[in-house]
């Protein structure tokens, strides 16, 4: 019924009258800049047909060789490209047409083109679109900007060695530099972006994009249709990495240093007894000054278990780990899931190294996840994660948690004077006595809190 053939200039005699009709830009999603005459569309093919990144093509009619649409492979690389298809002839709508010149791009992808992926973004509201792609192989993967769903179709997927985790919301200013950071690894051995975005009303989502249409084989982007909090979104994330190995990278920090990445893995590659390692990291303000460092000088090479469970000094993008080992991870307890529930976790399957190097920059800003909230709020917060690690490593370390966890209280307590909910206040009495002695012991206290 139809074939397609490399668009020529002289194309540019009919697609001008396309570039006007209102009803057929509405389908391609980019309306012109006011009106296009015949000149116009012969300059802008001609510019066009000389893009190295762009493969166009005229769809025609086998009986006639009318032409009456067009078909196109833009964002051309050896990691992929992204597709488009219009049927500019309005009389041929609805004929099927759409759905053929799709199968044979996707033909062309795979067998002249190798292709590992091939994607298309199309309007939510266009379900028959939809559809034809879905029967073609694409699978939706969730709004990239407003009004565009990206569609991807992988040819093969390769087993990664390592995940690279990362989570966003709200990073607009900061996701560039995270993934600038990953695609600067020089590695050697396959590795895969597995990104939850717990949809971001700024303009995060456009940026990762971007990244997409650079190495659209290295993303598994996980784009939530509704915010499902930190806690599932980084879970969703974990679920889906499918390498031996996990680094961890958040969407407001980034790594510096392109060797880290093959550095820890390969230690973990040749030290079967290390469960986890990390490196340094430059503490770095709003303003982008330095404050500090995240780890000390006296930072001890090799730990275990029983240090980490004294407090935290492992930072989220200094981290990578061994990913079969979150498979042990009991159920009932992901909502307690934190950076430092995590590294516990791990670290109950060997040592802790320790790289003396600055790879990677932690964030200090205010809409990080604890900046904004009140302390006793935060500490509020925190109280039911410790409570959990009783449970989950009270056996190994009951003295250290248990501290831990009237630390807390404690601070909690001190922090009730300005509060005025009686229920606040009364939550927090009764996690304070718990853990300090009891309702006798405490009586004297209890009368002045709560009178």
């Amino acid at each position: 019924m139809i074939y397609l053939r490399p668009l020529v200039v002289e194309d540019a005699k009919t697609s001008w009258r396309w570039r006007n009709d209102e009803e057929v830009w509405k389908l391609t999603g980019s309306k012109p800049a006011g009106n296009i005459t015949e000149e116009i569309e012969t300059k802008w093919l001609e510019s066009a047909l000389k893009r190295n990144t762009e493969l166009r093509f005229a769809i025609c009619l086998k009986e006639t060789d009318e032409y009456i649409g067009n078909a196109q492979f833009t964002d051309v690389c050896d990691f992929g490209a992204q597709i488009h298809i219009f049927i500019g002839e309005k009389a041929y709508w609805g004929k099927g047409i759409g759905k053929l010149g799709s199968a044979r791009l996707v033909e062309i992808a795979d067998e002249e083109l190798s292709l590992p992926v091939t994607y298309i973004t199309v309007r939510p509201e266009h379900v028959a679109v939809r559809k034809i792609y879905a029967s073609l192989g694409f699978v939706e993967i969730g709004l990239v900007k407003e009004g565009h769903l990206l569609m991807e179709r992988k040819r093969f997927r390769t087993q990664p060695l390592v995940s690279v985790f990362m989570m966003s919301y709200n990073h607009g200013k900061f996701i560039a530099a995270a993934l600038d950071g990953v695609f600067r690894q020089e590695v050697g051995f396959s590795f895969e972006i597995v990104l939850g975005d717990d949809k971001s009303p700024d303009n995060t989502r456009e940026i990762i994009y971007e990244y997409y249409r650079k190495r659209p084989d290295l993303f598994k982007l996980l784009l939530h249709s509704e915010n499902l909090g930190a806690v599932k979104n980084q879970w969703t994330v974990f679920d889906a990495c499918t390498g031996e190995y996990i680094a961890m990278l958040e969407g407001d920090d980034y790594w510096t240093h392109p060797h880290k990445l093959q550095q820890q893995v390969s230690y973990l590659q040749q030290h079967p007894e290390v469960a986890i390692c990390f490196h340094n990291a430059a503490i770095v303000n709003e303003e982008g000054q330095q404050e500090g460092l995240t780890n000390l000088p006296d930072q001890p090479t090799m730990t275990q278990f029983e240090d980490l469970a004294q407090g935290e000094y492992i930072y989220t993008a200094t981290c990578v780990f061994r990913a079969s080992y979150l498979r042990w991870f009991p159920l009932a307890g992901r909502r307690y899931m934190n950076n430092y529930t995590l590294d516990l976790f791990n670290a109950q399957f060997g040592s802790i190294y320790y790289f003396n190097e600055v790879w990677s920059v932690y964030r200090k800003h205010s809409g990080g996840a604890w900046s904004m909230k009140p302390r006793l709020n935060t500490l509020r917060s925190q109280l039911p994660t410790y409570e959990y690690y009783l449970q989950l490593f009270g056996h190994r370390s009951m003295p250290m948690f248990l501290q831990h966890v009237r630390n807390i209280t404690s601070e909690m307590m001190r922090l009730l004077g300005d509060v005025k909910d009686r229920s606040v206040k009364r939550d927090v009495i009764k996690s304070y006595v718990k853990y300090h002695g009891g309702w006798r012991r405490n009586k004297r206290l209890l009368i002045r809190y709560l009178s």
